[in-house]
């Protein structure tokens, strides 16, 4: 007897779709699984075998998953917006809601003839005004909250699509789909600032159950560093060569820069450069491969050396050749960086292929460790000692990272704040360098006196610590601002503790009571004027405005949470921002609150995270109140009084 697998399962596929076998029910006595595949983009041509390749892996685990007795949602839906959709009907001169609707069609037929347990009650259109205009709002809420901006980048550009393409479809050099060359273009376009969160998306990674190399990749995608930014000038130009590096203590090791094809710098400078032929055909090959082509780790090193220009190194005054070469990305960093080819890998492979000169700068500490820079890269780098290094040689990384840094900001050598030019680049901190002597700066004896001082129980409101250089309403410049300072406050509700720090250093006023206590000075200096009024007097955009705004605080609570529960305290208590500072989180705002856990008292997230956002509005009601004039301005109590 033959199988007539087309009657067969057509039949059961009929059932299960009508009874919603597959579909998800609002049963919280099972616990969850979510499984989501890339929905499809519904072409024309119908499904490739890549769709059923990827759908039925993830397909296996949905249905291993409700065998096991999990309330499983496993959704399907078409990506249907873009280009492609508008070039397709062009192409057959039919509207394109109607090609897409029918290709959307075709589409669900042949994936539920394949038998996919998708709930497809749940199936999502993008094309559907009921869904996207939940994609508008949030847009608008991104934007509204300096999260959507606009920005000039090179794009993977399709010569025969004549769209944008992912960095994954692009395979060596075509594209994926028809198999037109690929260039790359500058397009301007919206752009989402991720890195506002990086920090927080690598915390989480804790959480999720993934491996550790696929924990790595995410990691480097994120891309979050810590580091400085040093200034290389091109001998003989006023130009200057900035570049972003996370180990400043290894500037001694550079022997050679690299800019990214697309650097502007080649451009401004091609009058000088001997070569430009050359360096222009170089450019031409890199605009045909896409950012993860260049950035493979096991590709041969291309480039090629800019003739005519030369960087100075900054601690030693050699001069050291400039390339391009494609491994760099104009996205990453500034699009150019110092080549340490005796510790990093990709700078070595470079240094070999074009015959370079390589110098180690650290050795390990660790008994019978030798490397041969020679053979190989020696990036076992996080300890060790300095050596070829000049004044650092014998210092550990740490102390050499620090000398460094206080070196190139004593030279001048940094980015630069409007202020003074800063080295640092750090993940969190108050920028109050306009205030009093700007070559002051935290370091190794302060931290650790500030720990002991911590100890002693000895903390005080105001214009103490970070708080010395905290100022507000400065929407009208430091003129018209007032000192702010650093406050604190708690409660304990049953056995469960919350209290909180804060430093305030904010562009707005703050409000207590829907009555403005610090802020904005009146043009007399008597009183307060709303920073919100004064901005609304003109919508024209500023660019630039009002630098070295940042409040800071830190959330404790003795309640046992997990890190993911902190992350959503520490949410909840941005609210006491909210409370009194108008306007907030603007994009001249750095605003960050931190949680933490010191206890093991068993609280509600909710409970916590409400408490949280009351503390974090008191301090920062104590720490203007309790500040004291300086720097020439004065104080809310001056104000008050």
């Amino acid at each position: 007897m033959s199988y007539d697998f087309a009657k067969v399962e057509k039949k059961w596929q009929d059932k299960w779709y009508a009874e919603g076998t597959f579909n998800a029910k609002n049963d919280y006595s099972k616990e969850k699984w979510y499984g989501l595949i890339e929905f499809p983009y519904p072409s024309g041509q119908g499904l490739h075998v890549g769709h059923p390749r990827s759908y039925t892996a993830l397909d296996i685990i949905a249905r291993k998953r409700r065998m096991q007795g999990y309330n499983v949602l496993f959704p399907i839906g078409f990506d249907a917006f873009g280009l492609p959709a508008e070039n397709y009907a062009i192409k057959n001169h039919v509207h394109p809601k109607i090609t897409t609707e029918k290709n959307i069609n075709h589409f669900r037929e042949q994936l539920k003839s394949i038998g996919f347990s998708f709930d497809w009650s749940r199936e999502v259109n993008t094309t559907d005004p009921n869904y996207y205009k939940w994609t508008q709002w949030i847009f608008i809420q991104l934007y509204k909250h300096g999260l959507a901006y606009k920005a000039t980048m090179p794009i993977n550009f399709c010569t025969g699509c004549k769209v944008g393409l992912a960095n994954e479809e692009v395979v060596n050099g075509v594209c994926e789909r028809c198999g037109s060359p690929v260039v790359q273009k500058e397009k301007s376009q919206w752009m989402l600032k991720i890195t506002e969160y990086a920090q927080r998306l690598i915390d989480d990674l804790d959480e999720v159950d993934f491996l550790d190399k696929i924990k790595a990749q995410q990691k480097n995608w994120i891309g979050r560093s810590e580091g400085a930014e040093v200034t290389f000038k091109i001998a003989n130009h006023n130009q200057e060569l900035v570049v972003y590096t996370t180990r400043p203590d290894t500037l001694f090791g550079a022997t050679y820069m690299v800019v990214a094809p697309e650097h502007p710098m080649i451009k401004e400078l091609s009058d000088n450069i001997t070569n430009l032929e050359e360096v222009k055909e170089y450019q031409r090959q890199a605009s045909l491969k896409s950012d993860f082509e260049r950035s493979e780790l096991n590709k041969e090193k291309t480039g090629v050396e800019i003739k005519g220009l030369k960087a100075i190194n900054p601690l030693t005054g050699n001069e050291i050749p400039i390339w391009v070469s494609d491994y760099v990305l104009i996205t990453y960093g500034t699009g150019a960086i110092m080549a340490v080819p005796a510790h990093d890998t990709r700078d070595w492979e470079f240094a070999k292929n074009f015959n370079l000169p390589i110098i180690p700068v650290i050795e390990s500490v660790v008994p019978n460790v030798v490397c041969d820079v020679q053979k190989e890269a020696f990036t076992d780098v996080a300890t060790g000692k300095l050596i070829n290094s000049g004044f650092l040689n014998g210092l550990s990384v740490k102390e050499a990272i620090n000398t460094v840094i206080n070196y190139l900001e004593e030279k001048g050598i940094g980015f630069d704040t409007g202020i003074t030019k800063v080295p640092l680049v750090c993940a969190s901190s108050i920028f109050d360098l306009g205030l009093g002597d700007k070559n002051v700066r935290p370091d190794f004896s302060m931290g650790y006196r500030a720990c002991v001082n911590a100890e002693a129980g000895n903390y005080q409101n105001g214009s103490f610590g970070a708080g010395c250089g905290a100022t507000v309403g400065k929407f009208l410049g430091p003129e018209f601002a007032l000192k702010s300072g650093i406050g604190s406050f708690a409660v304990q509700l049953g056995t469960l503790k919350v209290g909180a720090i804060v430093c305030v250093n904010a562009l707005g006023d703050i409000y207590q009571g829907g009555k403005i206590v610090a802020g904005l000075l009146s043009e007399d200096k008597k009183g307060f004027r709303s920073t919100c009024d004064e901005m609304l007097k003109s919508i024209q955009r500023v660019d630039n405005p009002f630098v070295g705004n940042t409040t800071i605080g830190v959330v404790v609570t003795n309640g046992k949470f997990s890190k993911s529960e902190m992350n959503k305290i520490a949410q909840m208590a941005h609210n006491g921002l909210v409370r009194c500072i108008s306007p907030v989180n603007t994009s001249a705002d750095g605003d960050s609150i931190y949680a933490m856990s010191v206890g093991d008292v068993n609280a509600d997230v909710n409970v916590t995270g409400t408490i949280a956002a009351e503390v974090v509005e008191q301090a920062i009601i104590n720490a203007v109140m309790s500040a004291a004039p300086g720097g020439g301005l004065p104080c809310a109590k001056d104000i008050c009084a």
